[in-house]
């Protein structure tokens, strides 16, 4: 029994290294972004790493237990779609609603339930060898 008591204790510590190297990475990819927006760059270069920074806002429609979900759901039953699916799908929903592929009216009636969001990307690569 001790040795599941070990294991789920290093699990716990873990989980919250991890949640802190969560803040953190935010933190630091939300200062890369910052710097690529002031110096007007979307790519960086780092010894032998080319850093590709993609920064854009983003739709987000309320999850499961916000107080809004009801209303989000109404929204989608009237226009015909929410009857369609057992749920929804809220990140295809912000995907396309940001890509303007849903009806006009069902676009006007989900406008308030709509919060953006800022999003960051930073993505890597090798440099290319230099020739020889």
């Amino acid at each position: 029994m001790s040795q599941i008591n070990e294991l789920i204790a290093k699990y716990l510590k873990l989980r919250a290294e991890q949640a802190q190297l969560n803040l953190e990475m935010t933190k630091t990819e939300q200062e890369i972004a910052l710097y690529c927006t002031k110096n007007k760059k979307k790519r960086l270069t780092y010894q032998n790493l080319i850093f590709l920074v993609i920064q854009k806002t983003k739709s987000v429609f309320p999850i499961k237990s916000s107080p809004k979900r009801k209303e989000l759901e109404a929204i989608l039953t009237k226009s015909g779609i929410g009857n369609e699916f057992k749920s929804i799908d809220i990140t295809k929903l912000a995907t396309a609603y940001d890509l303007r592929k849903l009806p006009m009216e069902l676009m006007e009636a989900l406008r308030p339930m709509a919060n953006r969001r800022p999003f960051i990307r930073i993505s890597q690569r090798l440099a290319s060898p230099l020739p020889r």
